[in-house]
């Protein structure tokens, strides 16, 4: 089959589905905003040669600067010079994949079946929920004339079937896969990590929960529990809580974009990595922690608890509830032989059930229920 995958964002996750579609025989195109993917990959890119797989970097131009149509144009000729059987789209914004996607529809009349992953059927709390209506428009108009939709969880499902712009589309759910890289230098001893070091990874926004995060944290000091506290990542939640986490010692506080390079030591040295969220779809930290084998403790909200089985390969508390957070922190700090058992679980889980492998041939069940 001849697959054409346009992600604007989500390049990890879009490298890996693509790689793992190219190992069962296809051959992909896969086409990539550069800026996103040098962000996301770096010098990782060498992980994903292959014959089948061919990925194409756009440079990344605003909507409102007239030579993003350049990029427009870019994407059409590739895909019409590939002819696939079949257009995959990552939702993103903003979205030149979208735009493409239109003319493509003018030029060829719908030649090719439309397959869109939704990561986020809804807007996350904070500043995600304030979008420009010309955002709300391009994702209105790319679900409306997609063939058949994929979601990350039988929750998100559920709840997207609810949704009249989802009303009477084919819905799939297919799990998120893996995301990391692993130390290219050494091998590196998964066991070797400080004790009591939490991290808390990704983009600092409201819905991430790092205020209860911190609550917790209080409650865990009063104990007089050791414990650190890694934030790692920028985001609008750092400014408002600034004044509690500067010159606090129980926090190391890296407020950039984190490059990949350092990113599997981030995890690899911390104890648990914590997700506190308010709402959520699915996570990408989420899967990240579990292919480095690291425990977590997460709030059941989402398709979450389609992932992280309690007691198994982390534990979950109630959203906005410091008090259980803390609980389940410090039950993982005092037993060491817990939390190394559920990362070996968690590493188990993602070599088997959420493996690329298994995520490729859902995803070709997909396209081959569209094709008939």
């Amino acid at each position: 089959m001849k697959i054409a995958i346009i992600a604007l964002h989500f390049s990890e996750y879009s490298l890996r589905l693509s790689k793992a579609l190219a190992e069962l025989g296809n051959d992909v195109l896969l086409i990539l905003k550069k800026e996103n993917a040098e962000n996301e990959v770096g010098n990782y890119f060498f992980e994903f040669n292959h014959n089948n797989l061919k990925i194409i970097l756009i440079p990344h131009r605003k909507l409102r600067n007239p030579l993003f149509l350049l990029n427009v144009n870019y994407i059409i000729r590739n895909i019409l010079n590939f002819s696939p059987h079949i257009l995959h789209f990552q939702e993103s914004f903003p979205d030149y994949g979208f735009l493409s996607f239109l003319l493509l529809k003018k030029l060829l009349k719908r030649k090719y079946p439309i397959v869109l992953t939704v990561h986020d059927h809804v807007d996350h709390s904070g500043i995600d929920s304030k979008r420009k209506k010309r955002f709300i428009y391009y994702r209105k108009m790319i679900r409306k004339y997609s063939d058949a939709i994929i979601v990350h969880g039988e929750t998100i499902k559920e709840e997207a079937k609810k949704m009249p712009i989802f009303k009477n589309k084919k819905i799939f759910v297919i799990p998120h896969g893996p995301l990391g890289f692993l130390p290219q230098k050494k091998k590196y001893n998964f066991k070797n990590f400080e004790k009591g070091r939490l991290l808390f990874f990704g983009r600092i926004e409201k819905y991430k929960g790092l205020e209860y995060l911190i609550e917790a944290h209080k409650i865990l000091k009063q104990k007089r529990i050791f414990h650190r506290i890694v934030i790692a990542g920028r985001g609008t939640e750092l400014k408002k809580y600034s004044e509690i986490l500067q010159n606090n010692p129980y926090f190391i506080i890296k407020d950039y974009y984190i490059p990949p390079d350092e990113i599997p030591y981030l995890f690899l040295n911390s104890h648990v990595v914590v997700l506190p969220y308010t709402d959520a779809t699915q996570s990408g930290v989420l899967m990240m922690a579990m292919n480095y084998g690291r425990p977590v403790v997460a709030t059941r909200v989402g398709a979450i608890p389609e992932v992280v089985i309690d007691g198994f390969s982390g534990l979950l508390v109630p959203p906005r509830d410091p008090v259980s957070l803390s609980y389940a922190i410090e039950r993982l700090i005092f037993n060491l032989d817990l939390s190394l058992k559920f990362g070996e679980n968690a590493k188990k889980l993602i070599q088997n059930i959420f493996s690329w492998n298994k995520i490729a041939y859902s995803t070709l069940n997909v396209y081959h229920h569209l094709l008939g």
